[in-house]
């Protein structure tokens, strides 16, 4: 398998693994409108948030010289060819 699917599938499963807790216990998270939105409807959840920063640093510690455009948090460039 490729390296850098290999990296997806970690993240993948590590971000899984928050989501699974946070049904399990649905207390255990807060809900948010976001605030650079002004649909009433666009929520961001902390889930949403730590399964994202998981994820990023999950790729950015193999490739730390790697793009990032994540839903949350923007853009992270690095002048790479790879996004």
């Amino acid at each position: 398998m490729h390296p850098y699917l290999n990296i997806a599938i970690k993240a993948a499963r590590l971000a899984g693994k928050i989501i699974v807790d946070a049904t399990l216990h649905p207390g255990s998270f807060k809900v948010a409108k976001k605030s650079s939105s002004t649909l009433a409807l666009d929520l961001v959840t902390t889930v949403d948030k730590s399964c994202e920063d998981l994820i990023i640093k999950t790729i950015l510690r193999a490739y730390p010289e790697h793009n990032i455009i994540a839903e949350e948090s923007g853009e992270q460039l690095n002048n790479s060819e790879i996004t």
